[in-house]
C-alpha cells in the first residue's frame, strides 16, 4: 500500500506553523533545490544580512518581550555566530540558524516557517508515527519492514529518541514540554535536519530499534527524497478508526456515542459560514432535550485555536444543562490543543466541566495575538505573537497555572492496546467514570429566574443581552446565566444580595418570586392589579418580610399565589417544576 501521510501531514505540523499563520507547506515549495553555493555570491551574503536584520528588529519591536526567557547578549552573541557564517552557509543551514534565533524567544507562537528551504533534495526517514502513552507508534512503514508494525520507535542509528531531541532543540520553538514533543514528532524524520544536527551522517542504511512487547526488532531503512515517496510501497497499521477521530471535513459536528451520551468534535476556533454557532448550539440543546443525554463529550484534542469567542453560544447551552439538570459535562484535551482551544478548555473547566485526555500543547499562560511577516529575500515566512494573556487575571481555573500546560483531571493518554483495538482510551474513561456526578437543580434559583424573566423578555421586544459586564464577585463572564443576571440586576428587577455578591444558586421562596415577578411586570408597565381574587384575609401575614407585603398582599390568593387554608407560606422554597407551572399562568396574565 502506499501512504504519502507522514509526509504530508508532519511537514505541515513541525516545520514553522500554527494555526494561525495562513500559509501552510506545499508541494510546489518543495521543487526548490537546496542551495549548497561554493561560492557565496556578495550579493547573497547582503541579502542575508538583511534578512537577518529584518527578522531581529521585527521581533525585537513587536514581541512583547522576546527577552522573557533569554537577556539580549544571548541574542546577540547568536546573531554574531550567524554573521561570521553567512558566507559559508547553504540556504538550507541559512534557515535553521534563523530559526534558532527565532527559537530564543522560547514562544510557541513565535516561529519561522521552512520548509521550503527544504527543497527537492530533501530526504526523509519512510515512518509514519503517532505519539501515545507508551511513545513513538509504528503505523507507517515500508512493506518489506511490515512485521515492525504496531511496534515503539527507541532508537534511530542506536541514539535515543530523547537524545535525538535534545540535539535538534536549539530549532525547535515551545513554551512548555508538551509542545515541544510534539514539534519534535513532527520534526525527527527530516534527514537533512538530523544530519545538520550531526545525528546521521548518511541516508544509506539507517538503523531503527523498535520494541514489539518485550521483542527488540532491528531494521535497516534508507532516506528517500520525495520522488521516492511517490512511489514506495507502505504497510499501514491494520486497526479499526475509532468514531470519535477526527473529522478534518467540518469544523464541528455532534452525534450520539450510546443512549446517554452526545459526542461534540470541534475542530478549529472557527465559525462555520454554512452552520453559524448559535444555529449549531440550538441543534444540541435541541437533541440534549429531546433524548435526555446524561453526558455530554466536548472534543478539544484537534483544535489549534483561531478565536476563543466563537464557542460562547455552545458553552451557555452545555453549562445550562450542566448546572440546571445534572447532565455531566467532559472536556478532551491533548497535546494538540494549543492557543484559542487551550483558553477555551480552561473556560470550561471554569464552569465545571470535567477535563480529561493528557496535558495541552498550549500553555495556560502564553504569549499569543498573533501577526506575521516575510523576510524580503530568502521569503521566509514568519509569525510572531503581540501579547502576553496571563489567563489566571482573568479566570480562577487558571490562577493555579503560569507558563504551562493545562492538566487533566482525569488522566487517560491513548495506550497502544486501545489503538490497535481501535478504541479511545479518553472516550473509554468517560463512560467508565462513576466518580464526577453531578446532581440536578431541583430549587429554582436566583440565577435560572433571572435567566425565565430574561427570555421572557426578549421574546416580548426582540431585544438581545450581551453584557456580562458586572461588579458581582460571585457572577462568571462565562456562566449562560451571567447576561442576564447583568440585565436583572441592572434593572433592579432582583437585587443584589449585597454590592458586591448576586449569589445566583440561592433558591427563592414563594413571597420572593411574587416580589420579583411583581418588579418584572410593572418594568414592563403591565398593571396586575386585575388578578381575580377572592377578598380573604392572609392568615400568616406576620411571617411576611416588610419588603414583600405589598406583593403578597397583590397576588396572594390569585392563580398564581393560591392560599392553602388561608396561609401564603412565604417562606416556602419553590422548585423549578411548580415555577414552570406558575410561570404559564403568569405569561398568560402578561399577555
Amino acid at each position: 500500500m502506499k501512504s504519502m501521510k507522514f509526509y504530508s501531514v508532519l511537514l505541515v505540523a513541525t516545520l514553522g506553523f500554527n494555526a494561525y499563520f495562513p500559509v501552510g507547506l506545499r508541494a510546489e515549495e518543495l521543487m526548490h533545490p537546496v542551495s549548497i553555493q561554493k561560492t557565496i555570491s556578495e550579493a547573497c551574503i547582503t541579502a542575508r544580512q538583511a534578512d537577518l536584520e529584518t527578522l531581529f528588529k521585527t521581533l525585537e519591536s513587536n514581541h512583547p518581550n522576546i527577552y522573557h526567557k533569554n537577556n539580549q547578549a544571548i541574542f546577540k552573541q547568536k546573531i554574531t555566530e550567524i554573521e561570521r557564517a553567512l558566507h559559508t552557509m547553504s540556504d538550507f543551514e541559512f534557515a535553521i540558524a534563523l530559526s534558532e534565533l527565532t527559537a530564543l524567544v522560547g514562544d510557541s507562537h513565535t516561529k519561522l516557517s521552512i520548509g521550503g528551504q527544504l527543497g527537492k533534495n530533501a530526504h526523509y526517514i519512510p515512518i509514519d508515527g503517532k505519539m501515545i502513552k507508551e511513545g513513538l507508534l509504528i503505523t507507517g512503514i515500508p512493506s518489506e519492514h511490515q512485521q515492525a508494525l504496531g511496534g515503539i520507535l527507541t532508537s534511530i542509528n542506536g541514539m535515543s529518541l530523547e537524545e535525538i531531541k535534545q540535539k535538534i532543540m536549539p530549532m525547535l520553538c515551545f513554551d512548555n514540554e508538551v509542545y515541544l514533543n510534539k514539534q519534535f514528532v513532527g520534526t525527527f524524520y527530516v534527514y537533512d535536519i538530523l544530519e545538520h544536527y550531526g545525528v546521521l551522517n548518511s541516508p544509506k542504511k539507517i538503523v531503527l530499534e523498535i520494541k514489539l512487547g518485550e521483542k527488540l526488532e532491528t531494521i535497516e531503512v534508507e532516506a528517500i527524497d520525495k520522488k521516492g515517496l511517490q512511489s514506495i510501497s507502505m504497510s499501514q497499521i491494520p486497526c479499526e478508526i475509532p468514531e470519535t477521530a477526527m473529522d478534518a471535513s467540518k469544523l464541528y459536528f455532534f452525534k450520539p456515542l450510546d443512549e446517554e451520551t452526545l459526542y461534540i468534535q470541534y475542530n478549529a476556533c472557527r465559525e462555520d459560514e454554512h452552520l453559524p454557532m448559535e444555529k449549531f448550539a440550538r441543534q444540541v440543546n435541541d437533541a440534549i432535550t429531546q433524548k435526555g443525554y446524561k453526558r455530554t463529550i466536548l472534543d478539544l484534542r484537534y483544535n489549534s485555536g483561531g478565536s476563543d469567542g466563537v464557542i460562547i453560544p455552545l458553552m451557555y447551552v452545555l453549562d445550562e444543562k450542566n448546572q440546571q439538570d445534572g447532565m455531566q459535562l467532559y472536556t478532551l484535551i491533548g497535546s494538540n490543543t494549543f492557543s484559542s482551544a487551550l483558553i477555551n478548555a480552561v473556560e470550561f473547566k471554569e464552569i465545571g466541566s470535567v477535563l480529561v485526555g493528557s496535558p495541552t500543547g498550549g500553555s495556560v499562560d502564553h504569549f499569543g495575538q498573533v501577526s506575521s511577516f516575510e523576510l524580503p529575500n530568502s521569503k521566509i515566512k514568519c509569525s510572531y505573537s503581540n501579547k502576553f494573556c496571563d489567563l489566571g487575571l482573568l479566570i480562577d481555573a487558571a490562577k493555579d497555572y503560569e507558563v504551562e500546560p493545562l492538566l487533566p483531571d482525569l488522566w487517560a493518554e491513548q495506550t497502544r492496546e486501545d489503538y490497535l483495538m481501535g478504541q479511545d482510551t479518553a472516550i473509554q474513561a468517560i463512560l467508565a467514570d462513576k466518580e464526577n456526578k453531578v446532581a440536578p437543580k431541583i430549587e429554582l434559583t436566583r440565577g435560572a429566574l433571572a435567566v425565565y424573566l430574561g427570555r421572557d423578555y426578549m421574546e416580548r421586544t426582540g431585544s438581545t443581552m450581551n453584557s456580562v459586564t458586572t461588579s458581582f464577585e460571585d457572577i462568571s463572564m462565562f456562566s449562560y446565566d451571567t447576561p442576564y443576571v447583568v440585565w436583572a440586576s441592572t434593572h433592579q428587577i432582583i437585587n443584589g444580595e449585597s454590592e458586591a455578591l448576586f449569589v445566583p444558586n440561592q433558591a427563592l421562596t414563594r413571597a420572593q418570586i411574587a416580589v420579583i415577578l411583581q418588579r418584572y411586570a410593572q418594568f414592563m408597565g403591565i398593571s396586575l392589579e386585575d388578578l381575580i381574587k377572592k377578598d380573604i384575609e392572609i392568615v400568616d401575614m406576620n411571617e411576611v418580610e416588610a419588603w414583600e407585603e405589598d406583593a403578597v398582599r397583590m397576588l396572594g390568593g390569585t392563580e398564581l399565589f393560591p392560599l392553602i387554608d388561608g396561609k401564603f407560606e412565604p417562606k416556602e422554597i419553590v422548585s423549578r417544576q411548580a415555577f414552570d407551572a406558575l410561570f404559564k399562568v403568569f405569561k398568560k396574565y402578561m399577555d
